[in-house]
C-alpha cells in the first residue's frame, strides 16, 4: 500500500479521534465514568442472543445470493467466513476485512469475481435500507432537508444503475483503473445481471431479512440503555442507529471515527436522552464489539469456529 494512501488514512483517524475528544470533553469525561459505572450487567446477558442472531441472520443473507446463482456452500462454513470478517473489518482501515471474505469463498473454489459480486451486492442492499429508514429518520428530525436528501438517494441509485449497465464505461474502468486486477473481477458482472434480472426474489428476500437484522442490532442497543437505567422506544433506536450509519459513510475521518459517535449523541440528545447516557452508551457498545471480535478472531485461528 502506497505512504500517500497511509498517511490519508492517518490524518483521518487523528481527525477522528478529535472529533472524540472533543465529544467527551464536551459531555464531561467524569460524567460518562460515573455513568458506566451505575450499569446493571443483567440487562447486557441478552447481548449475546443478539449478537449471534445478527451473524446468523448475515450468513443467511451470503448464502441466499449464492444460491440465487445455483452456488453451494455449508451453513457452518459460511458462518466462520461471515464472522471473521466481520471481525477483521473492525481492525482495518475503512473496514476493508469484510471483503477477506472473497478470498475465503475462493478458497472453497467460488471463483472471485462470483464472490465479489455477492458480496457487493449484499452490501448495495444494506445500503438501499439504511438509506431509506435514514430518510424517515430526517423527515422526523431534519423535515427541512428531507426533499434534498431524497433527491439525492434516488439521484445516487439511478447513476449507479447506468455505471454498471453502460459497456463503454465498463471498458474504460476495466482499462484505466483495475488494469492487472482485472482478472478478478470476472464474472463480476455477469453473476450481478442475472441476480437482478432473473432472480430478483433472492433480492427481496435479502432485503426483508437485512431489515429484521438491524432491529435485532437495535435491541442491542435497547438492552444497554436499559443497563443505564433507559428506556427508549425501539423505533427511534431503529431509526438512529440507521442515520448513524449512512451519516459515518461521509469520508471526512476512518470508517466515520467521531462523526459516528458525535451525530448519535444529537440524535439521541433530541429524543431527550441525556448527552452521558448516549455517550456511555455508546461505549459500551464498541467495547462489547471489539471483545466479541477478539474472540472471533483467536477462535478462529484457533479453528474453534
Amino acid at each position: 500500500m502506497s505512504k500517500k494512501t497511509w498517511l490519508i488514512w492517518t490524518i483521518k483517524l487523528l481527525f477522528g479521534l478529535v472529533i472524540l475528544f472533543i465529544l467527551f470533553y464536551k459531555v464531561g469525561i467524569y460524567n460518562i465514568l460515573n455513568t458506566i459505572k451505575s450499569i446493571n450487567p443483567i440487562y447486557l446477558l441478552p447481548l449475546i442472543i443478539t449478537f449471534l442472531s445478527d451473524s446468523l441472520l448475515a450468513t443467511l443473507n451470503i448464502k441466499i445470493l449464492l444460491k440465487a446463482i445455483n452456488l453451494k456452500l455449508k451453513y457452518k462454513i459460511l458462518l466462520n467466513y461471515v464472522l471473521y470478517s466481520w471481525a477483521l473489518a473492525l481492525f482495518t482501515p475503512s473496514r476493508i476485512g469484510e471483503f477477506s471474505i472473497v478470498y475465503h469463498l475462493k478458497k472453497e473454489e467460488i471463483p472471485s469475481g462470483e464472490a465479489l459480486a455477492i458480496i457487493l451486492i449484499d452490501k448495495l442492499i444494506t445500503f438501499v435500507s439504511l438509506s431509506i429508514i435514514s430518510l424517515v429518520g430526517f423527515y422526523i428530525f431534519y423535515p427541512k432537508i428531507f426533499l434534498t436528501l431524497l433527491f439525492s438517494f434516488i439521484s445516487t441509485i439511478i447513476i449507479l444503475l447506468f455505471l454498471i449497465s453502460n459497456d463503454y464505461l465498463k471498458n474504460l474502468f476495466v482499462r484505466y483503473i483495475l488494469r492487472n486486477f482485472a482478472h478478478y473481477f470476472q464474472g463480476f458482472r455477469k453473476t450481478l445481471f442475472l441476480i437482478i434480472k432473473k432472480k430478483f426474489h433472492f433480492l427481496l428476500l435479502n432485503f426483508l431479512l437485512t431489515i429484521l437484522k438491524w432491529c435485532i442490532t437495535s435491541f442491542t442497543v435497547y438492552f444497554i440503555f436499559l443497563s443505564l437505567s433507559n428506556s427508549i422506544p425501539l423505533y427511534y433506536i431503529f431509526i438512529i442507529n440507521a442515520m448513524m450509519v449512512i451519516v459515518s459513510l461521509i469520508p471526512f475521518t476512518l470508517s466515520g471515527l467521531g462523526i459516528r459517535e458525535l451525530i448519535s449523541v444529537a440524535l439521541y440528545s433530541k429524543i431527550g436522552i441525556p448527552t452521558n447516557i448516549a455517550t456511555s452508551m455508546l461505549i459500551i457498545l464498541l467495547t462489547i464489539s471489539y471483545l466479541w471480535a477478539i474472540i472471533v478472531i483467536f477462535s478462529y485461528k484457533h479453528k474453534n469456529i
